[in-house]
């Protein structure tokens, strides 16, 4: 272990010249290290120096629960938050628990597995499939909501209609609940339909850590209780600190192969301890009588926030209402359509960055989306009030906005594996070249707030002229790390003579 002093003197040397490190000085902004005490430095050194420990230490079990010791406990806590058999925390965000799935889910569904994949899934589902090697996977296009903006949630019926086409599907793989909030409130539906079809429900419910471990407190109920498998991610919600999270399972052979692939690496046996005490006290005050009180008045003046913002001129507050039956949202996302005040959402987030100092958590041509946290119950009049200065500002109320038109319903034709297209030998191409040609990396927009190119579908020139449009009006293209028509996309190289190619 490090000696105590040694860290004091580290803690000390870093309090004394955060200012000369942009990237601290950044994150402690609004905190004054430098007047730390020493018995402050001290305490903080020793909590450091305890948590410096090793899974060799016989007080501390397995990392993913197979002991007898608090890591299993604290592992069996979670399963029953969130109704499932068995919980592995992990420490490290989502995206490797993606990876370490599809691992799984490529052994146990043999060479020639077809897995169906939501299109608006997170970049790690498809690159977990792409070292797994998976053989087949086609995508779930879920309508756009051309009034709202958005995709639906995927419904059983359009979930039926897609496994009875495919007819040989293994497993399929959702989003759910997305980004901006909006989930299918029966996900057991969807779980019936994958039985009637004989093919396992994996739930990426990365942003629905509340949900179940908030649910006596009126949150809804757990996406992933029905699913075979699903991954959530802790430090979303604000369930111990970043790079938290844990896989969820009703299946013992996927934990199984999921831990196999865990003990060869993936899955760190050094892990920083303080992640772990930090899910299990928080985990513990959400659950205690003064935890759901506080859950419950964070749902209460977070529906006071969204009825206050759609009382603004121009502004919409859009309801899962307006995206089908059968849609709820989680409180604590709160998605308004702002097009009615004139101003686009880029302006609108741009103005707040620098009037008010406020970073929202995201905007599109139509919309602002606002993650409310137990910080925003009292602070959230004054976003409010900020926002209709913006308007009062800037705002042409009932003036036309520009328009976009509709991403392309249907997408592309997929010509080579995921995993070939994927791992193949690519080079840039500029748009009007690429057209025709094969991605070979993903590039997804909001909106639609998915996919537009997947790795080994043909690129359309509608596709192009669609990606185009939206960066042209504000929005970043994920996968493409520029202009498009400066850097161009990744497509598989046939010709290994290009001097460009990888």
């Amino acid at each position: 272990m490090k000696p105590i002093s040694n860290l004091g003197k580290m803690a000390q040397d870093l309090a004394e010249h955060l200012s000369d490190r942009p990237l601290m000085a950044r994150l402690m902004a609004g905190h004054d290290a430098a007047s730390l005490s020493d018995e402050v430095i001290g305490a903080i050194t020793q909590m450091l120096n305890a948590l410096d420990n090793s899974m060799s230490n016989p007080d501390i079990d397995d990392v993913m629960g197979r002991g007898d010791g608090p890591i299993r406990a604290l592992s069996e806590l979670v399963a029953q938050c969130y109704n499932v058999e068995r919980a592995i925390i992990t420490p490290h965000g989502s995206s490797l628990n993606n990876i370490v799935l599809a691992l799984a889910i490529g052994t146990i569904c043999g060479p020639d597995a077809h897995v169906l994949v939501d299109r608006g899934c997170h970049a790690s589902v498809t690159g977990g499939l792409t070292l797994a090697h998976v053989r087949q996977v086609s995508y779930l296009n879920q309508p756009f909501d051309q009034d709202v903006q958005l995709r639906r949630p995927l419904s059983p019926e359009v979930l039926d209609a897609a496994l009875t086409a495919a007819k040989t599907v293994q497993a399929v793989w959702i989003t759910n609940p997305s980004y901006d909030g909006f989930m299918i409130g029966d996900i057991a539906a969807l779980r019936r339909v994958c039985d009637d079809h004989g093919a396992r429900l994996i739930v990426d419910a990365a942003w629905g850590a509340l949900q179940g471990l908030l649910s006596d407190a009126g949150f809804p109920e757990t996406m992933v209780t029905a699913a075979h498998a699903g991954v959530m991610s802790l430090h979303k919600s604000g369930i111990g600190l970043s790079g938290m999270s844990v896989a969820l399972f009703n299946d013992e052979a996927l934990a199984a192969e999921f831990m196999r692939f865990a003990d060869i690496g993936l899955i760190s046996t050094s892990p920083p301890f303080l992640l772990y005490c930090m899910v299990e006290q928080t985990v513990s005050r959400w659950l205690a009588p003064e935890g759901q009180s506080l859950a419950k008045q964070l749902q209460h003046e977070a529906q006071s926030f969204a009825e206050a913002l759609d009382a603004l001129p121009g502004v919409s507050l859009v309801r899962p209402e307006h995206l089908g039956p059968g849609i709820i949202v989680d409180p604590t996302h709160i998605l308004i359509d702002v097009r009615g005040t004139g101003l686009l959402g880029y302006d609108i987030l741009e103005a707040f960055a620098a009037h008010y100092g406020k970073d929202l958590e995201k905007a599109t041509l139509s919309s602002l989306l606002f993650l409310f946290g137990s910080q925003h119950v009292e602070a959230w009049p004054e976003i409010v009030s900020d926002l209709g200065e913006i308007i009062e500002r800037g705002g042409r109320i009932g003036q036309p906005v520009p328009k976009l038109c509709p991403p392309p319903e249907q997408i592309g034709t997929t010509v080579m594996p995921l995993h070939e297209a994927q791992l193949s030998r690519h080079r840039q191409a500029l748009p009007d070249e690429a057209v025709g040609m094969i991605a070979a990396q993903p590039v997804s927009a909001y909106p639609p707030g998915s996919a537009l190119l997947q790795p080994g579908e043909v690129i359309r020139q509608d596709v192009v002229d669609y990606l185009r449009a939206v960066q042209a009006a504000g929005s970043r293209l994920k996968g493409i790390a520029g202009n498009i028509d400066t850097v161009g996309l990744t497509v598989v190289d046939r010709n290994p003579t290009h001097n460009n190619s990888n």
